[in-house]
């Protein structure tokens, strides 16, 4: 792999990864030789850069020697399509992530599940279902959320009655 694509994807990673713990600001001398080599492209800015920045750089650093080989190519790809949008859609993706990590844990791992259940759907499904949304007005589309809200508990009780003899 590209060696300057990984370090790239490797400092998007840690800009896109939240917020840092409150700890101290880390020296360039502090860093082990494998962070020192992967955050290369950011040693002369080390120093003067905010400690959040720092731990948020660490935080995607672990991150990355943590990747399996399939896991850094997926996430490698993924920067690459990230690279080619617009300037827009690149903002409104920042901004969609930093209101995903704003939501709780249940909530994302609600969100995970639903984007998962899509993804098994069938092509002509998943398109059927984009075009109902489209054409929803906000309106509709805030009670249709709603009323999956209060039947989803009763769907869940009502597949355990079924699996239950």
């Amino acid at each position: 792999m590209n060696k300057t694509i990984t370090i790239i994807m490797l400092i998007f990673t840690a800009l896109l990864s939240g917020h840092a713990s409150a700890a101290q600001a880390t020296t360039w001398d502090q860093l082990s030789s494998e962070q020192q080599q992967i955050l290369s492209p950011v040693s002369e800015q080390w120093a003067s850069m905010s400690t959040e920045r720092q731990q948020r750089l660490l935080k995607g650093v672990d991150h990355w020697l943590n990747m399996g080989p399939a896991e850094r190519k997926t996430a490698a790809e993924r920067f690459q399509q990230f690279k080619q949008l617009p300037p827009d859609q690149q903002n409104a993706l920042r901004e969609k992530f930093k209101k995903f990590m704003q939501m709780t844990p249940e909530e994302r791992t609600r969100l995970r599940k639903a984007r998962s259940w899509y993804q098994l759907l069938p092509e002509n499904r998943r398109h059927e279902l984009r075009e109902q949304w489209k054409n929803m007005d906000r309106e509709q589309r805030r009670e249709l959320i709603e009323q999956r809200r209060l039947t989803r508990p009763m769907m869940r009780d009502e597949m355990l009655r079924r699996r239950i003899p």
